[in-house]
């Protein structure tokens, strides 16, 4: 539990500067995986109706689709080439493992 209060803090911290529209950063998603194998982190699904994905592409089945603010832990940042979103390997709060695009993800929840 102390773990994942402190990876759910230093989460806080990996936005990117921008506000407006604020992602999770993929590298240091990258970097706090591999310092704590096995501990997924938690972040926030930050738009409705998003696809939780088979693979790491948009021309793949939809397994589930997030709303703002459900939770997803993330346990694998996958580097697609010439792909025009980063994607993280993850699991829903009902079980669901799939990939999601990392924009509609953010470290904070928001109503």
């Amino acid at each position: 539990m102390q773990k994942r209060i402190f990876l759910s803090a230093a989460l806080g911290l990996a936005m990117f500067a921008n506000t407006a529209f604020a992602e999770v950063n993929t590298d240091y998603l990258a970097n706090e995986l591999r310092s704590y194998p096995g501990w997924p982190l938690e972040v926030y699904c930050n738009a409705t109706d998003v696809n939780v994905r088979t693979q790491p592409n948009t021309d793949c089945d939809v397994i589930t689709m997030l709303q703002r603010g459900d939770k997803f832990y993330v346990s694998m940042v996958v580097d697609v080439v010439n792909s025009e979103y980063k994607w993280l390997l993850g699991t829903t709060e009902r079980g669901h493992v799939g990939f999601m695009a990392s924009k509609y993800l953010d470290t904070t929840p928001r109503a």
